[in-house]
């Protein structure tokens, strides 16, 4: 979520007379193409401004990081476990 986009849900918090969960739902309806944060996630950039006077950051860095969370000796453990049972496989031929 960029900053203009931040911005957006900080000026539709105050047209759902601060109301978190009315504004996802607001958000979401008015950009349905967008990312949809949750209630909370409002009331966290609003704290986030509020201490620091800027947007927090720390979120956006932590969810890129977690991106490759598996190496190639997970990977194999994985596919060699669900193809001996069967069972535990999400994938449906």
């Amino acid at each position: 979520m960029n900053n203009a986009e931040k911005v957006e849900l900080v000026l539709i918090y105050g047209e759902c007379q601060r109301n978190e969960r009315l504004t996802a739902l607001t958000y979401a309806e008015r950009y349905p193409e967008r990312y949809h944060p949750p209630s909370n996630y409002v009331l966290r950039l609003l704290q986030g401004l509020n201490q620091e006077g800027r947007f927090p950051v720390t979120q956006i860095n932590q969810q890129r990081c977690r991106a490759n969370i598996f190496d190639d000796y997970k990977e194999l453990q994985v596919v060699g476990t669900t193809s001996i049972h069967k069972s535990l496989s999400t994938f449906v031929n």
